[in-house]
């Protein structure tokens, strides 16, 4: 059974090709490591390749639109960093304003009970108890969004190490299948090393790196069945697995954003916090502008941090693609005139 008959078919029919193959791959071979080698294989196949595990499909490896990528993604995550930094100020600025507006109201309506209590709310407390609390929320939010970041760095790394080590057990190929292969992954490290300004190119490189891992792994099977009893050729198998592997942990990790729930948590205790301060201040009758515009800057330059670091092809935050550019420096360019043996 050819590979575009069980990336088509249903999930059983795939596996059972797939075991087929392994039966037939490692003939003379110990049957308990077959199961599990192969087993392997299908999970990561019917997984990365066949389905739409990796945010395309079959039909989107040929450069139809992925709709179904970012449908989590909603106001907060689709503005733009600058704007979004310019709405965080405005936020910020406007719930200080209105809990001083409303201390002023309070404490002007409240004056003659106070005199003669001669008692004051303990208003402090409870602003120290929100901000608190809301230095709490961002601690967690900003320390999910850095272990992602970093995530996304050492992905990054080691998905270069997996193709440079497909790349040169490519060396012990045949000939025909070496040439071809190795500027398959010469143009899938192209693919892979560019800088992206936004998710819909994104989007359109999934779509090639998928076409490109087809293309690489009809290779893959044709080399498999010419040669089922080679350990080099299972050592080559586990690397494609490698590669095809890591295009899904990367595509997951680019995809793992702050979910909308969380926004509106953050920006919910902001501005309790923040209206509580302004609140303070309107019952004291006095406030500091300078104060209040370093309280807002500092606000805003903490969210947009969060956000950039959330956001992998936006801001000046972005993953180093040092270790592909390395490893292009190695392989070389692409042959643009090459052909694919059918």
């Amino acid at each position: 059974m050819l590979y575009t008959d069980f990336v088509r078919g249903s999930g059983t029919d795939a596996v059972n090709a797939l075991m087929q193959i392994a039966c037939r791959y490692n003939n003379n071979k110990d049957s308990e490591r077959d199961h599990r080698n192969f087993d392997a294989k299908a999970n990561i196949h019917l997984g990365r390749v066949g389905r739409t595990r990796l945010g395309y499909n079959h039909q989107a490896a040929s450069g139809l639109p992925l709709t179904g990528l970012f449908r989590e993604m909603e106001f907060l995550n689709q503005m733009p960093l600058g704007a979004f930094f310019l709405f965080t100020c405005v936020f910020v600025l406007a719930a200080i304003e209105a809990g001083f507006r409303f201390g002023v109201f309070v404490s002007a309506r409240n004056k003659p009970q106070r005199d003669v209590a001669g008692a004051k709310p303990p208003i402090e407390s409870i602003v120290q108890s929100t901000l608190a609390l809301l230095a709490f929320v961002l601690a967690f939010t900003f320390g999910a969004t850095a272990d992602r970041f970093s995530e996304r760095r050492v992905l990054l790394s080691e998905e270069a190490t997996a193709i440079y080590t497909a790349f040169l057990r490519a060396d012990f190929l045949p000939p025909e299948n070496q040439q071809v292969i190795q500027n398959l992954l010469r143009r899938y490290v192209q693919i892979r090393m560019r800088n992206y300004e936004n998710d819909q190119q994104v989007i359109k490189a999934i779509a090639e790196s998928g076409q490109l891992q087809v293309d690489l792994w009809k290779q893959t099977v044709a080399i498999g069945k010419a040669n089922l009893d080679s350990d080099v050729t299972s050592l080559f198998v586990d690397s494609m697995n490698e590669v095809i592997n890591l295009q899904e942990r990367r595509v997951e990790a680019f995809r793992a954003r702050i979910p909308e729930s969380i926004w509106n948590c953050l920006y919910a205790m902001i501005f309790v916090s923040m209206f509580a301060t302004g609140y303070q201040c309107g019952r004291a009758g006095a406030r500091s502008w300078t104060s209040i515009i370093t309280l807002v800057t500092a606000f805003a330059i903490i969210l947009f941090i969060i956000a950039d670091l959330d956001r992998p092809t936006e801001g000046p935050l972005k993953t180093s693609k040092r270790p592909l550019i390395d490893l292009s420096e190695k392989i070389g360019l692409p042959v643009e005139n090459g052909t694919i043996p059918q």
